[in-house]
């Protein structure tokens, strides 16, 4: 039940934010399983742009291993980030959102969603509850719009 709570909207939000995603941008998604990855893969098809799957865990198969709190991406840069049920995960947050920002081209764009409600999962990697003060907290080197 909460776990339906939680996801209420997700999935609407997320296509909306996808399906704004231009042909040809490069896409990094960081965690790369589950439904939020599935339906991004999907507008990837359809639109033309280019994912690229981040993951800790290499048995979710992502192009890259690594923890996003420390990978060194090089010049390597993207269009767009996606991290979407994520940061709750990350044992150093502000090292995460550090990173990203440091990875996203100029006027690239952070589509980011954390859960509130939604009970613990993936034990003992379940550090994080984020309010929207929080939230405006980590991001706080972000541009908003």
């Amino acid at each position: 039940m909460s776990k339906h709570l939680s996801r209420k909207g997700l999935y609407e939000f997320l296509s909306k934010q996808y399906a704004e995603i231009p042909a040809g941008a490069d896409v990094l998604s960081i965690g790369a399983g589950g439904e939020v990855n599935r339906l991004l893969q999907m507008f990837a098809k359809r639109t033309g742009f280019k994912v690229v799957s981040f993951d800790i865990d290499e048995s979710r198969d992502p192009d890259l291993i690594g923890d996003i709190c420390s990978y060194d991406f090089g010049e390597r840069q993207f269009d767009v980030v996606v991290m979407s049920e994520v940061l709750e995960h990350l044992h150093s947050p502000h090292l995460g959102t550090k990173v990203v920002h440091g990875i996203l081209k100029t006027n690239g764009r952070l589509i980011l969603t954390t859960p509130f409600i939604l009970p613990l999962h993936d034990r003992p990697y379940h550090y994080f509850r984020f309010t929207r003060y929080g939230l405006e907290f980590l991001l706080k080197e972000f541009r908003m719009i």
